[in-house]
């Protein structure tokens, strides 16, 4: 027996507390049959977006195996780097024949846009090789439209993330150099996770094991796992924290990713304006009702962080003053 999105009722109502637990109930009854229908099943398989917890969906059926975090298994559902070249080995050799890149400089691109993804946390084996993972779905899109496009977060992000993202007013800053524990993973439910474990559940990031396997306690730090997450998180986050719909920013990331490409300053100008002029307003009374003396400092900044989202949106290399400078990345 296969159940996929086995959450996906309460994810559906994820800003509505009594309705998800309304179906959290049902879910919870319905889980329930099969734990006594054990004896006729010979294999089940479940999975979804979020690890549950103890009293969640699954207290009735508490004889399952956990493999979320399970080196054996953290290869099995993304490509890995060698399975990349072994099996698209024809396509790859179309695209270089297309593109005149190098394998190498075709292979380092495609990294730097598909993979770093990580189950189990285990970045590297004892032998150094990468053992993260490719997203198979922009694999498979990649080489059937033989481009480079962010295909998994073009694809749509799911109205739950959406509307998590807005109901939790989640910003950049929530989700920067956290850390956390496996058993977070399971701590809360679904609608009341942090934003930076929702968003590692949903793909916008992943984990990186810090400690040992043999650690009282594992410690993972989170990051972004690639250009295509990366595009899409920043979409959502501009959207969502600067309350402008997220077809609007869409377009303009469009245009002036579309300006970038063609040097055009005049349309990469509009572009910017545009965008300022939605959230000015708005800014400024909230910058005036805050009280603080340094106004057009503060106000500097917040236009600054919506140039960089803008920009890191398109899918450039963005890299700011402080950066240039040697004081480090402001985030990712």
């Amino acid at each position: 027996m296969l159940i996929d999105e086995y959450e996906k009722p309460v994810l559906d109502n994820i800003t509505k507390k009594e309705e998800a637990e309304e179906m959290r109930n049902f879910l919870r009854s319905f889980y329930s049959v099969l734990k006594a229908q054990m004896d006729k099943i010979r294999f089940l398989l479940i999975t979804g977006l979020t690890k549950f917890t103890k009293m969640g969906v699954f207290s009735a059926l508490n004889n399952l195996t956990d493999i979320s975090f399970k080196p054996e298994y953290a290869q099995m559902l993304g490509y890995t780097h060698e399975e990349v070249i072994h099996y698209f080995d024809e396509y790859i050799q179309k695209y270089l024949k297309l593109t005149g890149l190098s394998k190498d400089e075709f292979l380092e691109m495609f990294r730097e846009y598909y993979d770093g993804y990580s189950f189990d946390g285990i970045w590297y084996n004892e032998q150094g090789r990468d053992r993260r993972v490719y997203n198979p779905y922009a694999v498979l899109l990649f080489f059937d439209n033989m481009r480079f496009a962010p295909y998994w977060s073009d694809s749509g992000a799911p109205s739950f993330v959406y509307e998590y993202l807005k109901e939790h007013n989640v910003s950049k800053s929530d989700l920067l150099n956290q850390k956390v524990s496996e058993s977070d993973f399971s701590q809360w439910e679904i609608e009341d996770n942090p934003p930076y474990l929702f968003l590692t559940q949903a793909g916008y990031l992943t984990q990186r094991l810090l400690t040992t396997r043999t650690s009282l306690q594992p410690i993972y730090e989170l990051s972004i796992p690639n250009i295509d997450a990366r595009l899409g998180i920043e979409k959502l986050l501009l959207s969502t924290e600067q309350k402008i719909d997220l077809a609007t920013v869409t377009s303009k990331v469009n245009t002036l990713a579309h300006a970038i490409e063609t040097r055009d300053i005049q349309e990469m100008i509009e572009a910017i304006d545009s965008i300022y002029a939605k959230v000015s307003l708005r800014a400024r009374k909230q910058i005036e009702r805050s009280g603080r003396q340094d106004k057009l400092t503060h106000l500097e900044a917040f236009y600054q962080s919506i140039m960089v989202s803008l920009f890191e949106s398109t899918g450039v290399n963005v890299v700011s003053e402080e950066e240039s400078a040697g004081e480090g990345r402001m985030w990712w």
